[in-house]
């Protein structure tokens, strides 16, 4: 199989597309589900993750992103 089918590089690629996308979205949400993507792509790399299991990971990581960590990163990037 060649490495462009793999999963875990179609989760990395997915990344990557979101991390671009955010450049032309102001409101700072696409980089958490860059974040659910980089994380799935880890876990393929390391584990063996059903589908399933690689969705529920991307939803979590990125909740857990924008509930957590949202507040913060937008107050430090409007400045003091």
């Amino acid at each position: 199989m060649t490495v462009f089918l793999e999963p875990w590089f179609l989760w990395f690629m997915s990344a990557l597309v979101l991390l671009f996308g955010e450049l032309f979205v102001t409101r700072f949400i696409l980089c958490f589900f860059a974040c659910g993507c980089i994380a799935v792509s880890w876990g393929l790399v390391l584990f063996e993750i059903a589908p399933c299991l690689q969705w529920l990971l991307f939803v979590v990581v990125s909740a857990a992103g924008l509930v957590f960590a949202r507040k913060f990163v937008c107050k430090l990037m409007s400045g003091p």
